[in-house]
């Protein structure tokens, strides 16, 4: 699949971890972690209860009400006053790519610094800047991840996927299926537009209910020819 983002976007940046670096870097997205299962004070979400990893992350009562509050934020506009309410670590990370095989979700909380005091469930990972392709044109991502990922153009929806790419925890929102990545399928964005001038506002969210998580976010200009996999996808 062409169009692998070793530098997210037009951009390039040094990082320390694969979900980003701690060191401040001016050209990469800034990503803010939170826990679901708990408020600021560490409190636990009476929502959710005092949810604890069971192995059934995927069809548990907590894992519904943690994938409504998501569906909230992302078709909301990204408001994070929506997430004041949940847990915030205090380290913030920078990155210039979203390319993360399977790990266990244990990465999350340990590359934010907060695996001390959040247990590798329900967390949320959002990550926004803006971005300037470096020539006009029509442009789509193509993205996967376990458990889902969202992104959006200017406060716009392009693309809400979950790793079983049903509505049953999340309204879907893309284009088609391209090819596998990890234990998921890749999907094709909704297409958006840059006059290679103007800047862009980008958010992607990443968030893993628990057990397995990767993501991957690459993408693809109109018009021009990628080389292809061995299933004779772009």
């Amino acid at each position: 699949l062409g169009g692998v983002l070793s530098a997210l976007l037009w951009m390039a940046a040094a990082r320390a971890d694969e979900l980003g670096d701690s060191k401040i870097h001016r050209e990469a997205l800034i990503g803010i972690f939170y826990d679901f299962k708990q408020d600021q004070q560490r409190r636990p979400n009476p929502d959710i209860g005092a949810y604890r990893a069971t192995g059934n992350y995927t069809h548990s009562r907590a894992a519904e009400l943690y994938y409504a509050q998501i569906e909230k934020f992302i078709y909301g506009g990204y408001d994070e006053g929506m997430l004041n309410r949940y847990f915030r670590a205090s380290r913030a990370l920078y990155t210039t790519q979203i390319f993360i095989p399977n790990r266990p979700a244990s990465s999350g909380p340990k590359a934010f610094g907060v695996e001390k005091f959040v247990e590798p469930t329900l967390w949320l990972a959002h990550y926004k800047g803006q971005v300037i392709p470096p020539v006009p044109g029509v442009y789509e991502f193509v993205a996967s991840a376990d458990g889902c990922i969202a992104i959006a153009v200017n406060g716009e929806n392009v693309l809400v996927k979950h790793l079983q790419d049903n509505d049953r925890y999340l309204k879907q929102l893309g284009g088609s299926r391209a090819g596998k990545a990890a234990n998921g399928t890749l999907r094709h964005s909704l297409p958006f537009k840059s006059d290679g001038k103007t800047p862009l506002d980008l958010d992607i969210l990443l968030a893993e209910a628990g057990g397995v998580f990767n993501a991957f976010v690459l993408y693809r200009r109109k018009g021009e020819t990628y080389a292809r996999n061995a299933d004779g996808q772009e």
